[in-house]
């Protein structure tokens, strides 16, 4: 499915904007500590003067407040809207997004008045920074809390082929059944179209209301067949029994039998339409992906001695070898695509070397490096409320801050880097992680939807100043001179939201580490019926078991028929390639014969 440009530029901006200040505030302390020293030879200095970046934060800060909240959440509106032609879907968005904003606001409207009268002075622009700041602050508490432990922990088990490949078998089941269930959905909402439109007769043809109905049903006509000829894979997943009412109840209860559709009701089934092949391309390319890891995953297990990546041929060129034995899966290969050491190509060599000899070194070393740098960082939030600066960054930072020299000046803003740029690395990923499985999922070589873009750009854009000024409150020293601190520092007007809550929301940092360490996290998300990637590891030894030997199956069978249709595309390209042989040497003896007649 295809995103357009305009989304994918309007994503990549918030991308970048969502990223800006684990640039900029590096930049703001140096200037403020090199500030701060020429201010001992000078008092009178301006500040304000010597620190530039004043106007680049209230810059970014307006611009990602207005994509969070305004721009990003109405494109996501208009992409998901049923409506026909862009006006009505603008329309349809521009209305959903009024509706929700007018509760936001009377809610914030009343607390504003609350804290007028309370404080006896109208605080309206800090007491906004405020409340989005707290909400930033939450959602950057439940996201690091969980990547803090996950990143590590994830690089690590990337040293273990034999731990991913059982969790690719886990995936496999999740995914083969989301597959399934997202083209009978598909399939449902077909049926309900096909029937929908039977039931339209005669149309004016020179009324302008019955043109614009048959200009919507024709587009509605139009995206259903998108997804018509769906892939052989796919169309095997189809199913004639299927019950058309599983999902959405009863159709007569749904539309009039009797009467044609109501705009109302085509611009219900296409927005269930849309959604539904959102969903089975979501799908399918989850399923590929899932194959993708375990092809990966089983070379390096059982050494195979075809060298991974062979310029793109390995994973095409994979026969009819795959056999099942007990519980494991034994993988063979041709030997005519087993090649000598002269015939390997360089690139396929390097990447066999890496992959057998130095990937699982260099991910263990990945691994205690985050390791390490986590628990800096816990330290440091978990000391917050005490009077002395126990924070290990706060402390590289002064050394570097404290010398008068070029290239420790270069050392700070790289020490002051490193941690803010480690912790968006963790928030980030925990966002990831979170629609890992589901609709908003991200993935690579322009695969992503434009609904995934949108909502993921939505919430980083929002997640980066909650995070820069927990990330002061962590260093301990005095940053109160820097222009993001003079900038967010109205939020001290504001009682318990700006004073209290941010040193004491830190604390639900260290909670959910704990609950992520011990697994609870992952049982939680398994409880509620998450998707997520680390419920999928939560059960019982006999009930993990199974699974395994279920994905095993599955991937097995999928193996055999890329074979089985591989083996006959050759078969088939083979008879052209006869039959178009043929052709020619007949042709050939014609010409003779003609020739000699003549």
């Amino acid at each position: 499915m295809q995103t357009s440009w305009s989304t994918q530029f309007l994503a990549t901006v918030s991308f970048a904007l969502g990223f800006s200040s684990t640039v900029l505030l590096p930049i703001d302390l140096f200037l403020t500590r090199h500030g701060y020293q020429n201010s001992n030879d000078d008092m009178n200095q301006n500040d304000d003067e010597e620190n530039f970046t004043m106007l680049p934060w209230h810059i970014l800060f307006w611009s990602t407040f207005i994509l969070a909240w305004a721009v990003l959440p109405l494109v996501r509106e208009i992409i998901l809207s049923g409506e026909f032609t862009v006006y009505r879907r603008f329309k349809d968005g521009i209305r959903k997004l009024l509706v929700r904003h007018l509760i936001l606001l009377s809610l914030v409207t009343i607390f504003v008045i609350w804290l007028a009268i309370h404080l006896k002075e109208l605080n309206v622009i800090p007491v906004l920074i405020a409340l989005g700041n707290t909400y930033g602050l939450l959602l950057v508490s439940l996201l690091l809390g969980y990547g803090l432990v996950a990143l590590p922990r994830s690089l690590w088990r990337q040293a273990r082929p034999e731990y991913e490949l059982r969790k690719v078998y886990l995936m496999a089941v999740k995914a083969d059944d989301k597959l399934f269930e997202a083209v009978w959905q598909l399939q449902d909402i077909e049926y309900k179209i096909d029937c929908a439109v039977a039931r339209i007769v005669d149309l004016d043809e020179n009324d302008k209301n019955e043109l614009f109905y048959k200009y919507c049903v024709n587009e509605l006509l139009h995206g259903k067949t998108k997804t018509a000829a769906l892939t052989p894979d796919l169309n095997m997943r189809r199913t004639a029994n299927r019950n058309q009412s599983d999902d959405e109840g009863d159709y007569s209860t749904i539309f009039d039998q009797a009467q044609r559709p109501t705009m109302k009701e085509l611009v219900t089934l296409n927005k269930k339409l849309k959604r539904a092949q959102e969903n089975v391309f979501h799908a399918e390319q989850r399923w590929n992906g899932v194959l993708e890891k375990h092809h990966f995953f089983s070379q390096i297990q059982l050494d195979n001695v075809v060298p991974l990546l062979n310029d793109g041929a390995t994973s095409s060129s994979m026969v009819a070898g795959a056999s099942s034995g007990g519980n494991h899966i034994r993988i063979t290969t041709d030997p005519l695509l087993v090649a000598s050491n002269n015939q390997q190509t360089c690139r396929s060599q390097m990447t066999r070397m890496w992959v057998r000899y130095f990937r699982p070194f260099v991910y263990r070393c990945l691994g205690l490096i985050c390791a390490t740098m986590s628990v800096a960082i816990l330290w440091s939030e978990a000391t917050l409320g005490i009077r002395y600066n126990l924070s290990p960054f706060a402390l590289v930072q002064e050394y570097f801050g404290s010398i008068d020299s070029d290239r420790y000046d270069i050392l700070f803003q790289i020490a002051a880097l490193v941690p803010l740029l480690y912790m968006s690395i963790c928030t980030s990923n925990g966002l990831f992680q979170v629609g890992r499985f589901g609709p908003y999922c991200l993935r690579g070589n322009r695969q992503s939807h434009g609904v995934a873009l949108v909502f993921n750009a939505q919430y980083l854009v929002r997640l980066q100043f909650p995070l820069a000024y927990n990330y002061l409150l962590m260093l301990k020293y005095d940053t109160s001179e820097t222009a993001f601190s003079k900038f967010l520092g109205q939020m001290n007007v504001v009682p318990i939201f700006g004073k209290s809550f941010p040193v004491y929301a830190p604390l639900l940092i260290i909670f959910l580490c704990s609950f992520t360490l011990c697994n609870i996290y992952a049982k939680l998300m398994n409880l509620v019926g998450i998707d997520h990637q680390d419920a999928l590891l939560v059960g019982d030894k006999e009930t993990l078991e199974a699974k395994v030997n279920e994905g095993k199956t599955l991937l097995l069978r999928q193996r055999n028929y890329d074979v089985s249709s591989n083996n006959a595309d050759a078969s088939r390209n083979n008879n052209e390639s006869l039959h178009s042989e043929n052709g020619t040497v007949e042709m050939s003896e014609r010409k003779s014969l003609n020739t000699s007649i003549v």
